[in-house]
C-alpha cells in the first residue's frame, strides 16, 4: 500500500507538467483508487474524518464521472494537496507484514 501511495502522490506531483490527456485519465483511475483503497482502510479503523476527505478526493478525481474544474490553474493546488494527503498516509500507514 505504501508503493501505491508513493506512486500515487508521484503522479499528482508530476501532472503541474504538461501532459497529453492520456496522463490525466490514467491519474484520474489511479487516484480513485488509491482514495478508495484509503477510504474503506479508514472506515475500518473508525476514522470518519479522513474517509470522508478521502471519500470526496474519491469522487472529485472518478473518471466515470469526471468533475470540469476548467483550467489546469485551479486543479494544481488540489493536485498538490492531494499529493501531500498521500504522502502523510503513507508515513502514517503501518509496515506490511511479509
Amino acid at each position: 500500500m505504501k508503493f501505491l501511495l508513493g506512486v500515487s502522490a508521484a503522479m499528482l506531483f508530476l501532472s503541474v507538467f504538461p501532459f497529453p490527456i492520456g496522463y490525466y485519465t490514467w491519474l484520474r483511475l489511479v487516484i480513485t483508487f488509491s482514495s478508495g483503497m484509503l477510504c474503506f482502510y479508514h472506515y475500518k479503523n473508525d476514522d470518519y474524518t479522513m474517509m470522508s476527505i478521502l471519500g470526496i478526493v474519491a469522487l472529485l478525481f472518478n473518471p466515470v464521472y469526471p468533475v470540469y474544474l476548467g483550467k489546469k490553474g485551479i486543479w494544481l493546488p488540489i493536485d498538490l494537496i492531494v499529493g501531500c494527503i498521500f504522502i502523510y498516509e503513507a508515513v502514517k500507514f503501518p509496515m506490511e507484514k511479509k
